[in-house]
């Protein structure tokens, strides 16, 4: 293993849209949720959860196999890591307005990245 880099490593199983589908969706949904109703721990710990999920995913969309270039597709997958990072140490803190600031990171990344690479072009939600 030691001879090996760290980009043989890496074996991608998943495409991009399975990741959307299995994790980016659901942990970007349940920290949407969790900016309007953070009622209790568990909330907060689902929130917490869906946070790692998030910032590890936007890890994933790096790995080669998955990534679409090195300019745009890295810098919305490195914006991602650190949006779903300040909604993970929000959800720590239990902090309401530092999960909506992280919010508000999250959302343009996710349009920026969608209208050039799922959307062609079109804004998100329409």
């Amino acid at each position: 293993c030691s001879q090996q880099s760290t980009k043989d490593l890496f074996q991608p199983v998943a495409t991009v849209l399975q990741l959307h589908e299995a994790m980016i969706d659901p942990a970007s949904d349940a920290i949407f949720k969790g900016i309007e109703t953070p009622s209790d721990d568990a909330a907060w710990v689902t929130v917490r959860n869906s946070a790692i999920i998030l910032t590890e995913s936007g890890n994933l969309l790096v790995i080669a196999g998955r990534a679409k270039d090195t300019g745009d597709w890295m810098n919305h997958s490195q914006a991602l890591v650190e949006g779903g990072a300040a909604a993970l140490r929000a959800a720590e803190k239990k902090d309401p307005d530092a999960l909506l600031a992280a919010g508000d990171k999250i959302v343009p990344v996710c349009m920026a990245c969608h209208e050039k690479y799922r959307d062609g072009g079109r804004k998100m939600g329409k």
